[in-house]
């Protein structure tokens, strides 16, 4: 495949990365976005290598370094939800039994919290965070070299994809706002371009995500975070094309009523 192939605001991937050839096996583990703007995203994703950065509209590379913090791994004893603990979670915030089913969320009775794992656009957990009931974090296990977001996906007839992506901050607001959308949980307000190159890679016609050509992508942030979001939308208009952000003057999604939900792409 050749970058000139790849046409503005659509995705390729299995592609071979350059410089990793794909390894002994030769996988096909490239993926490559071209913005709307025309610019060029890539993102190799065999652990080993993990290349990603842009090709801007002149041909100059920008290369992001891979993640460097060290692996965490979880290997705590973990319990199912009592009755009690689940039913916390519906009352509080309003998740039916599938959706809480879709978190794998368990009980960490040494931590005497709730282990919330974070799972890759495929659905395979990558790692988690440990939160206590009020949802302040106890930590974190980064079981992986890049991104640190969390892929949530709206139950939909076969073979059709959603046209809106939404980020929001917190792992039961994404699991909230994945009732009609696609979302992500950027698992804080930090919206770097290892977290972009993974998001533009899946949301074209290559990924797993939205169907549409130029999908909507919508960045929640809480009020006191409106600095960092039009940053964002500076910064990251041109890779996305359709993008939005928007500050919440309410409580987070994941306290909302189905009819705040659907109004988000609004």
């Amino acid at each position: 495949m050749l970058a000139r192939d790849v046409a503005p605001s659509t995705s390729r991937s299995g592609q071979h990365c350059p410089f990793c050839n794909g390894g002994r096996e030769k996988e096909k583990s490239l993926s490559v976005t071209r913005t709307a703007g025309g610019g060029l995203l890539y993102k190799c994703h065999r652990n080993s290598c993990g290349k990603y950065g842009r090709i801007d509209d002149y041909g100059d590379r920008v290369e992001y370094k891979k993640a460097s913090l060290p692996r965490v791994m979880f290997n705590e004893e973990t319990q199912s939800l009592t009755a009690t603990q689940l039913q916390f979670f519906l009352t509080t915030y309003g998740l039916t039994y599938a959706e809480m089913k879709q978190t794998q969320f368990a009980y960490i009775p040494d931590y005497k919290a709730v282990w919330q794992p974070v799972f890759d656009p495929r659905g395979n957990i990558r790692g988690g965070v440990v939160r206590d009931y009020r949802q302040k974090k106890v930590r974190n296990y980064q079981e992986f070299d890049g991104a640190w977001i969390s892929w949530y996906r709206p139950t939909l007839p076969e073979g059709e994809k959603s046209n809106v992506l939404v980020m929001v901050e917190d792992q039961l607001s994404a699991a909230k706002v994945a009732r009609f959308y696609d979302c992500v949980a950027l698992l804080g307000t930090y919206l770097g371009p290892d977290k972009v190159a993974e998001i533009a890679a899946e949301i074209g016609p290559g990924g797993v995500s939205t169907g549409s050509p130029e999908p909507k992508v919508i960045l929640l942030l809480d009020e006191d975070a409106k600095n960092s979001a039009m940053s964002y939308w500076e910064r990251y208009s041109g890779i996305f094309g359709n993008f939005s952000v928007k500050s919440l003057s309410k409580k987070d999604p994941k306290y909302w009523d189905d009819e705040l939900l659907k109004r988000i792409e609004e």
